[in-house]
């Protein structure tokens, strides 16, 4: 009985989508607007490249919500970016990217939330 009402309440929602959007709902194309993101970097060296690449698949509060981590477990992360998820950063411009994460987010990072730019 619960599967049936999921597949009505689905199958309305679809249709509702498509009869608000009937052309995108023919060539099977759905668009949304998001908000523009108002986050921004500490200051750093390597701030621009960071902000280049990273902000390529998420927004800067992704970044400032993590655990303050140090150099290598940011570089760490930093590859699992560019080998799992496809980030084009250059090899030359990871050990830039993790050198300014660690400082500006790392344990020894300025006082303050991490949210605080």
């Amino acid at each position: 009985m619960k599967q049936l009402i999921f597949s009505v309440l689905l199958g309305a929602t679809a249709l509702t989508a498509i009869m608000a959007h009937p052309a995108a709902a023919a060539e099977g194309v759905v668009s949304i607007t998001l908000p523009a993101g108002t986050a921004q970097l500490r200051e750093g060296k390597g701030k621009e490249i960071t902000n280049n690449y990273c902000q390529i698949c998420h927004s800067v509060d992704y970044i400032r919500t993590q655990a303050a981590m140090p150099k290598d477990k940011w570089k760490t992360v930093v590859v699992k970016m560019k080998k799992v998820f496809g980030c084009p950063v250059p090899d030359t411009d990871i050990d830039t990217i993790a050198d300014y994460l660690g400082s500006a987010y790392g344990p020894d990072s300025p006082p303050g939330n991490m949210g605080d730019h």
